[in-house]
C-alpha cells in the first residue's frame, strides 16, 4: 500500500545558537508547538521533516510536545 503525500510539508531545523528549534513552511513561517497541536486537532494533514536528516518526525515531536504541555500542568498543579 503505497501512502499518500501529505499536502503540507513543515521543515524542522535545530538552532546551532541555542537549545531551541524551529519548525518551519515553504514560505519560511514559523510555528510554534502549539499551532501544530491545533493543525492536528483540527484534521488538517501535514508532516514534519528534518533538514539534516530528512526523516519525518510529526509523531515524535507532537508527542513529545504533548508530554512536555502535560508535564507542565502537573507541576502548576502541585506549585500553585
Amino acid at each position: 500500500m503505497t501512502e499518500t503525500p501529505c499536502p503540507t510539508v513543515l521543515k524542522y531545523q535545530r538552532s546551532s545558537y541555542t537549545s531551541n528549534a524551529i519548525v518551519f513552511d515553504a514560505d519560511l513561517n514559523l510555528h510554534s508547538l502549539e499551532q501544530l497541536r491545533e493543525l492536528a486537532r483540527d484534521g488538517v494533514q501535514f508532516s514534519i521533516v528534518d533538514v539534516e536528516t530528512e526523516e519525518g518526525v510529526t509523531k515524535v515531536l507532537l508527542a513529545r510536545s504533548c508530554w512536555r504541555r502535560a508535564s507542565s500542568v502537573r507541576s502548576s498543579k502541585l506549585y500553585p
